[in-house]
């Protein structure tokens, strides 16, 4: 057998067999261990400390070294745990102890815990003081504290994604609700899913990569136990030691809830139902919890009532309306809430209650609404309008209820707020925030609402805290998704703790703002009106008979019609201003409608104060009076007048226009007829010179004959155009279907020679039947066709094409778009001739006007004169485009035939 290598001492407290001791350092200015102190023993008791040993927690190592011999063995301990915490190695070796007993033998583990160690000992035989696995087992599996160690999992890039069970105890797999083999099997993620948001899995890694330990206490969903875990890098991965302190942060929070119960600014109280044995019928009930907020209000202390009958506190209290909703809530099991008056016992005021079944008695919270009623009460009376208001009002606030938070204050190195972690939060708080208890409790705020450090929440967490004053504010909170009116309340609980209590006001704050807005848009809408408009109530006399009207509102249009402010009017007698109205009838007519609620309506001549002028008077009935509108028809009436005159003048004007068309038409027809006649003999004459008596003109006088000639044929021409262009009004067919198709084979037939001799290419879309003159749309095709093949590029064949389609309203030129016609005809002619420039697309409309030279080009300059009128006579539009060399497109746009209208139109 091997000898123990370390002498034996005198133990100082007696030691059990096996178990586990935790001790945390000490450590000097230097940074140095200068001694040890206990902070844990498992087991605590058993037969073997038998007696009051000092060993107990809190107690330092360098306490034992009066002992003998325990003086270098501490130093040594002191050594050894420096060593193992500033490597963050384990150690194992074996030590002897001298007892009243003899010598007992140990088997020594030590293991870093976070600035401390943790030392696992197992009683060896004397013969054989060797640790072995076996042993080490034993000692694992004996410990009641639950160990793990876990190696951690990493991705490609070296990033830790999880970790994987190596080994552990008994104590682990029972905290943990598993069993070895999935301890050991699966991954920390996968037995504990919400690892990552709670952030116990971030702690886990910081201690890996660090080298640091760290103490956290987690809450363990899967179990819904607290679980306080020491982490302690080791061997590359972790070495945690868990212990349940579920019960010790359920004490907490029940104190801490008891201390938020006192302090809520609302009345509570729980009560058990009180029966008739016989009947089982409710005689009444018995304080089981009450608050000081209800004491206070009742005039007693909490201890004056909690345990009592309520009769024996407030006798014949049986008679309330109160009882009555006790009993109903507690018999049918349905939660209700009221608000009522209460004005018995001291009690005199309004309350907003809510009644929750609990076992055979309720839960009843409410909160003193007695200001708010009275304002309300007094809001109604002033102000009828408002009443669906201020009921609206009184709802929302009946279905508030407070969302509570209890909220653990963490504090950096200059004491200032850093951050507040949840203990506690409410099932209202849950619904508000839409997330499940263990996804908070235990959790950074800042974590999960980073947007409250911009709110006034934060501010008011730093003023409660620095001043213990409660804080109540309203906050519109418009942030981490959120976007909620809030009436806010922080209390301080102690130092380290604050309460945040808040209730949502959307529906208020709506209802505010819908008000103001309809007073505003009201106000708008009358002082926007160009009428003048006037509420009025009834003045009566004694016996109930109007005798006037009084002024009580008016808008701007009147204020500018009678010339009185709002101070100047309101207030005062329609008969103080306009005392007539009684001697004119409108007094009595006024009157009838308020009596009757039959509308008036009547023009009126009148003189409000600035001469006379035409007014329309509307009056309607509204409670016990009436509103005037009064509609100034005085520009009107006059325009009236004038129009009459005007369109006298304009009829007149037609006849003299109509007479002078007529003349007109005459004299060009005349014109015309009597200028062709001398035309036609000055070319005959000139025939006649150059046929017989050229011989004996010379060479120059038969070249001014020529010309003389040209210019009577360009002439007579010119006339015949001119005689053309003034019958398209005047002298036109009545309309009648027209295919257009026949009406372009025709065209064609007449320009076949020179078609030929162009070698012109047409191509021609099906053509539509519209309704026109087809002499006159002859016409339009053929100036149009004949241009095409007039302005050709040298050595270049014209191509022309013809094209339709059927286009709706949004589809046509901008000046269309006001005719009634549905659908139209867009029918274009395009060549590939010279083109010209888009600045003269109207001038080439123009009579007489001409882009080219009458040696290029020969014309008279009216033939597209003559296509726009054309298609301005069949109710259409003619439109064209064009560059210079790139050819040019004239645009036909007429009306579909109706009834082609109602179908999209086919070809």
């Amino acid at each position: 057998m091997n000898a123990v290598p370390v002498a034996l001492v005198t133990l100082p407290f007696p030691l059990p067999v096996s178990g586990t001791i935790t001790l945390r350092a000490v450590r000097d200015k230097e940074g140095g261990i200068a001694d040890l102190i206990l902070d844990g023993l498992n087991p605590p008791a058993g037969p073997e400390w038998a007696g009051d040993s000092p060993f107990v927690s809190g107690a330092k190592l360098s306490a034992f070294k009066e002992t003998a011999g325990w003086a270098p063995v501490a130093s040594w301990f002191v050594r050894q745990a420096d060593e193992v915490i500033r490597t963050q190695r384990p150690a194992r070796f074996p030590q002897g102890f001298g007892t009243q007993d003899g010598a007992l033998h140990y088997d020594l583990s030590v293991f870093p815990l976070a600035d401390g160690i943790m030392v696992m000992y197992q009683r060896c035989p004397l013969q054989d003081t060797r640790v072995t696995d076996g042993l080490l087992r034993q000692m694992l599996e004996t410990a009641t504290c639950g160990l793990l160690f876990s190696s951690p999992l990493r991705d490609a890039e070296g990033q830790i994604i999880d970790f994987q069970g190596e080994e552990c105890n008994q104590a682990m797999y029972a905290l943990a609700g598993f069993s070895r083999e999935q301890m050991l099997t699966q991954t920390m993620l996968t037995c504990d899913p919400d690892g990552r948001v709670s952030g116990i899995f971030d702690r886990w890694v910081q201690v890996v990569e660090t080298g640091i330990a760290q103490e956290v206490d987690h809450y363990f969903a899967q179990r819904g136990r607290w679980l306080r875990q020491h982490l302690t890098a080791y061997n590359g991965g972790v070495l945690a030691c868990f212990e349940d302190v579920t019960d010790q942060r359920r004490n907490q929070q029940v104190d801490l809830l008891q201390t938020v119960i006192d302090n809520i600014q609302a009345g509570l109280l729980l009560v058990d139902a009180v029966r008739e044995p016989q009947t089982g019928r409710i005689t009444d009930f018995r304080y089981r919890v009450t608050n000081a907020y209800n004491a206070r209000l009742a005039g007693k202390t909490v201890e004056q009532m909690n345990g009592r009958l309520i009769h024996d506190v407030f006798p014949g209290w049986q008679h309330s309306d109160l009882f009555r909703s006790m009993v109903a809530v507690v018999e049918s099991g349905q939660p209700q809430k009221a608000i009522f008056p209460y004005s018995d016992y001291g009690w005199n005021g309004w309350f907003d209650g809510s009644f929750i079944p609990v076992g055979d008695g309720l839960l009843y919270t409410y909160i003193d609404v007695t200001q708010l009623k009275k304002s309300e009460l007094e809001a109604r009376q002033a102000e009828r309008e408002r009443q669906y208001q201020a009921e609206t009002f009184q709802a929302v606030l009946a279905s508030m209820l407070h969302a509570i938070a209890i909220l653990k204050v963490v504090r950096d190195p200059a004491g200032k707020l850093e951050d507040l972690y949840y203990e506690y939060i409410g099932d209202k708080g849950l619904r508000e925030t839409g997330m499940r208890r263990e996804q908070i409790v235990g959790q950074s705020m800042l974590r999960l609402f980073p947007g409250v450090r911009q709110s006034r929440f934060w501010a008011a967490y730093e003023a409660v805290l620095e001043t213990g004053e409660p804080q109540q504010f309203e906050e519109h909170y418009q942030h981490d998704g959120y976007d909620n009116y809030l009436n806010c309340q922080v209390v301080r609980l102690d130092d380290d703790r604050i309460v945040s209590m808040y209730q949502v006001i959307n529906d208020l704050k709506k209802a505010q703002r819908q008000t103001e807005e309809q007073a505003r848009t009201l106000r708008t809408v009358l002082d926007g009106s160009q009428n003048g408009i006037i509420a009025f109530e009834a003045v009566r006399n004694e016996r109930g008979k109007i005798i006037d009207f009084r002024y009580r509102l008016q808008n701007e249009a009147n204020r500018q019609r009678v010339s009185r402010t709002d101070e100047q009017l309101l207030g005062h007698t329609m008969l103080e201003f306009f005392p007539d109205v009684a001697a004119n009838g409108l007094l009595d007519k006024y009157i009838a409608v308020v009596e009757t609620g039959v509308p008036f309506r009547e023009d009126i001549e009148y003189d409000y104060g600035q001469g006379k002028g035409w007014y329309n008077l509307s009056v309607v009935k509204r409670d016990d009076g009436m509103v005037l509108t009064v509609m100034d028809k005085t520009a009107e009436k006059r325009a009236e007048e004038s129009l009459r005159a005007n369109q006298r003048q304009l009829e007149a004007a037609n006849e003299e226009l109509r007479q002078s068309n007529e003349n007109l038409q005459s004299f060009a027809y005349v014109a015309s007829h009597d200028l062709q006649e001398p035309l036609r003999k000055i070319q005959a004459f000139g025939e006649l010179l150059v046929n017989q008596y050229a011989s004996q003109i010379p060479a120059d006088g038969q070249d001014l004959i020529r010309r003389m000639q040209s210019a009577s044929a360009r002439m007579s021409s010119l006339i015949q155009d001119i005689l053309a262009y003034s019958r398209i009004s005047t002298h036109g067919q009545p309309f009648a279907p027209v295919p257009l198709k026949e009406v372009l084979q025709q065209v064609e037939g007449d320009l076949v020679p020179v078609i030929n001799q162009a070698g012109a290419i047409l191509e021609v879309d099906p053509l539509p039947t519209v309704w026109g003159d087809p002499s006159q749309l002859w016409q339009l095709f053929n100036n149009l066709l004949g241009n095409a093949l007039k302005f050709t590029k040298p050595g270049q064949p014209p191509y022309i094409q013809i094209r339709v389609r059927a286009l709706r309203q949004g589809e046509l030129p901008q000046a269309l778009r006001k005719r009634s016609e549905p659908v139209w005809w867009e029918i274009s002619v395009s060549d590939n001739g010279i083109g010209f420039e888009e600045k003269h697309q109207e001038r080439i409309f123009q009579i007489f006007q001409r882009l080219h030279g009458r040696s290029q080009y020969p014309g008279s300059g009216i033939g597209l004169a003559i296509c726009r009128r054309v298609v301005e006579r069949h109710q259409g539009l003619l439109t064209a485009s064009s560059q210079p060399g790139q050819g040019a497109t004239f645009r036909i746009y007429l009306p579909v035939m109706s009834e082609e209208a109602p179908a999209r139109p086919r070809l």
